[in-house]
């Protein structure tokens, strides 16, 4: 329905969502040699799909516009085609680079599923950049004695206003008073963008399902039985100075510290890899996965850790395991 009363006829409807399903298209081919060289999540296609459709119609429907304008005036075919293209062809290229740039960024998150992600999503939009400032004008000059068929009965056709006389006096508004009006928009967005500081980021459980599921029902369950902490343990492999069996000292001694670690509920037995250089341990918090003392758990840990690396690195031959958590 909207996009049905923004350009005002089914045609152009018809020829916003072909230019972006071209673009997609070839988008996903691109996409899947991609998958051949790097790591891309199972859901990216979707998530691609999603953000290429959006700004596929979003950047036609534009052109679209600024066609419709051009054709007001007069100029039919090729001329009207030029005049759209001069004036929405830079905002589409300079917006789609934009989404462009802010999704090149994420890949300095040092995370294989954000980089894919990340990938997709730029593989996407430089298709649909390319076809609204190719594809589109041909299909515009191609169909440009047809675009006002499939025309609703109630949708009146409107013309183009170049120049809006409320955002102007809007805009006329904003000018007499620059000053209270930064102010006024840098406290409304420092309100809206306070509960940044009271966020807290934990990985998901069971407690967010919808009450009443099968998920919901065991997350419940199993936190009554064995504790908050127990659907979000922390794994710890530590590395052992000599080859070592079940009941070895250093093993002891890794699992007494972890379990003596305030905020811990209980370490799971460790577990020996089979040349004996390496334990695997299990520590279950005693609080829930997004609370702070969680957090404090963790830290902790990272602590001791590293403090037995620094003191291995610096020579002291203390015979001690040393490890990292995840």
């Amino acid at each position: 329905l909207v996009l049905l009363w923004s350009p005002g006829s089914l045609a152009k409807v018809a020829v916003a969502l072909g230019n972006a399903f071209v673009a997609l298209g070839v988008s996903f081919g691109a996409l899947n040699l991609l998958s051949h060289e790097m790591k891309i999540p199972f859901f990216a296609p979707q998530v691609a799909l999603t953000v290429g459709l959006g700004i596929g119609i979003d950047y036609a429907l534009l052109t679209i516009a600024r066609y419709r304008g051009a054709r007001q005036v007069a100029e039919i075919g090729s001329p009207a085609t030029i005049a759209a293209l001069r004036s929405s062809g830079h905002t589409v290229a300079f917006a789609g680079g934009t989404v462009i740039l802010a999704m090149v960024g994420l890949l300095i998150v040092p995370v294989t599923l954000v980089q894919g992600l990340t990938a997709a999503v730029a593989v996407a939009v430089i298709p649909i950049i390319l076809a609204s400032n190719t594809l589109l004008p041909a299909l515009l000059r191609l169909y440009d004695g047809h675009l006002h068929r499939g025309r609703p009965p109630f949708l009146h056709r409107r013309a183009i206003v170049e120049r809006s006389a409320a955002w102007g006096r809007w805009a006329a508004a904003i000018q007499r008073r620059p000053i209270v009006s930064l102010v006024l928009a840098l406290g409304v967005l420092g309100m809206l963008a306070a509960p940044m500081l009271w966020l807290r980021l934990a990985p998901a459980d069971g407690s967010l399902d919808t009450p009443g599921s099968m998920t919901s029902q065991a997350y419940r369950l199993t936190t009554r039985a064995f504790g908050p902490g127990v659907t979000a343990p922390l794994d710890v492999v530590a590395t052992l100075p000599t080859p070592a069996q079940p009941g070895d000292p250093n093993v002891a001694r890794v699992t007494s510290a972890l379990a003596h670690t305030a905020d811990v509920a209980y370490v799971v037995p460790a577990v020996i890899s089979p040349s004996g250089t390496a334990a695997f341990l299990r520590v279950i918090p005693a609080s829930a996965p997004d609370a702070p003392a969680t957090a404090t758990l963790l830290r902790d840990i990272w602590t001791k850790m590293r403090d037995r690396r620094n003191a291995r690195r610096r020579g002291r031959p203390s015979g001690k395991a040393e490890g990292a958590v995840a």
